[in-house]
């Protein structure tokens, strides 16, 4: 007790049932020395050096290691309490089942292997771990506060309760890794790739996920908190009840992933590539995709509410069961796309081209097309309800058993436009020009036509019900079978004399 063993050499020495306390040790050598049942209470090692030393059952009670270097050490069912390793270089050391309470400031630990180690409440500070392999190892309610995990393996680890602050992830692999109530604040995953990796009710936040691969991830209850993933490959993902807030995916692909019941808010996909990728009841609340391209993706009961797609193209994408609601299409291009049984409802189409797009028992409700060109666009089926379609070309386009109901048709060229089976009901034709169309068993009912004019137009088995022709110019038009409504007095008739008027 109060002893101070100065430059003094244990060798091959047996300190067995041994207290130290209040004992200095300085420049003290223990060289194959075996400490068994020994306290060491309230005792400073400076500049000691343990070699080949076997610490048995061991307690290490408020003790300090300044300076210390163990070479070679196992620390075995030894307990650390209240223990500082201080500026410490533990060099293949085994530390086995044991560090409670414990800080490492500025240690260093070199290809040091924790096995079944149990890291409680323990704070991990300016710490680097290089080379080092935490192997069946629980992290709980460990800090690790600007610590850098360098080519480190944390294999079939579970970080429970653990907060990473500031902390740097380079070129290391999480396998079968479980993060659990796990908090990632201001946290870099560099070059890292996670593999079979859970991240359970975790957060993510001011994270960078910069050139990562997670293979094989799932993101359960997780959220995204200004995040930015960048250059990163999301391969088999599943993203469950996951919720990206306020996120930026820069160059990031999703390859073959899920995205189940996600929440999209204030989220900028930028250049993203979403490919063969399965979209399930996923709500993209004021999102943003700019420059995306969906390839082969399929967007099952999706809903798009407030999002602006702009510059997006939708290449063979078919969109199922969809509804677009306030929806702005702003120079969008959907090429070779399929709506399927979608509605658009109070949708604007702006300066948006459809081009070879099929829109198959689609509902066109509320919904404005400003100066939106449908160029070879099939539209079968279709219901245009309360649509206005304002200085729009439809040309080459066919609308085979359409119904535009109550739809005005503004200022709109129907150039080389075949309408089959066409019911325009309750629809105003305003200064609308019919160029070398074909309206074939077409249904004119409680229509006017105001200004318009067809010009080499074809009528065939065309019925004219309670119709207006104001202003109308008919040149080189064949009436085929057409029904006229029956005459009214002052009415212009088709095919009905008046003094001056000239018939084609």
């Amino acid at each position: 007790m109060n002893t101070a063993l100065v430059n003094t050499a244990l060798v091959n020495t047996a300190l067995v049932n041994t207290a130290l306390v209040n004992t200095a040790l300085v420049n003290t050598a223990l060289v194959n020395t075996t400490l068994v049942n020994t306290a060491k209470v309230n005792t400073v090692l400076v500049n000691p050096t343990l070699v080949n030393t076997t610490l048995v059952n061991t307690t290490l009670v408020n003790t300090t290691l300044v300076n210390s270097v163990l070479v070679n050490t196992a620390l075995v069912n030894t307990t650390l309490v209240n223990t500082a390793l201080v500026n410490t270089v533990l060099v293949n050391t085994a530390l086995v089942n044991t560090l409670v309470n414990t800080a490492l400031v500025n240690t260093t630990l070199v290809n040091t292997t924790l096995v079944n180690t149990a890291l409680v409440n323990t704070v991990l500070v300016n710490t680097a771990l290089v080379n080092t392999a935490l192997v069946n190892t629980t992290l709980v309610n460990t800090a690790l506060v600007n610590t850098t995990l360098v080519n480190t393996a944390l294999v079939n680890t579970a970080l429970v309760n653990t907060t990473l602050v500031n902390t740097t992830l380079v070129n290391s692999t999480l396998v079968n890794t479980a993060v659990v109530n796990t908090t990632l604040v201001n946290t870099a995953l560099v070059n890292t790739t996670l593999v079979n990796t859970t991240l359970v009710n975790s957060t993510l936040v001011n994270t960078a996920v910069v050139n990562t691969v997670l293979v094989n991830i799932a993101l359960v209850n997780t959220t995204l908190v200004n995040t930015a993933l960048v250059n990163t490959v999301l391969v088999n993902t599943a993203l469950v009840n996951t919720a990206l807030v306020n996120t930026t995916q820069i160059n990031t692909a999703l390859v073959n992933t899920v995205l189940v019941n996600t929440t999209l808010v204030n989220t900028v996909l930028v250049n993203i590539a979403l490919m063969n990728t399965a979209l399930v009841n996923i709500a993209l609340v004021n999102t943003a995709l700019v420059n995306t391209a969906l390839v082969n993706t399929t967007l099952v009961n999706i809903a798009l509410v407030n999002t602006a797609l702009v510059n997006t193209a939708l290449v063979n994408t078919a969109l199922v069961n969809t509804a677009l609601v306030n929806i702005a299409l702003a120079n969008t291009a959907l090429v070779n796309t399929a709506l399927v049984n979608t509605a658009l409802v109070n949708t604007a189409l702006v300066n948006t081209a459809l081009v070879n797009t099929t829109l198959v028992n689609t509902a066109v409700v509320n919904t404005a097309l400003v100066n939106t060109a449908l160029v070879n666009t099939a539209l079968v089926n279709i219901a245009l309800m309360n649509t206005a379609l304002v200085n729009i070309a439809l040309v080459n386009t066919a609308l085979v058993n359409t119904a535009l109901v109550n739809t005005a048709l503004v200022n709109t060229a129907l150039v080389n436009t075949t309408l089959v089976n066409t019911a325009l009901v309750n629809t105003i034709l305003v200064s609308t020009a019919l160029v070398n169309t074909a309206l074939v068993n077409t249904a004119l009912v409680n229509t006017t036509l105001v200004n318009t004019a067809l010009v080499n137009t074809a009528l065939v088995m065309t019925a004219l019900m309670n119709t207006t022709l104001l202003n109308t110019t008919l040149m080189n038009t064949t009436m085929v079978n057409t029904t006229p409504d029956e005459h009214h007095p002052g009415e212009h008739c088709p095919g009905e004399h008046h003094p001056g008027e000239h018939h084609p």
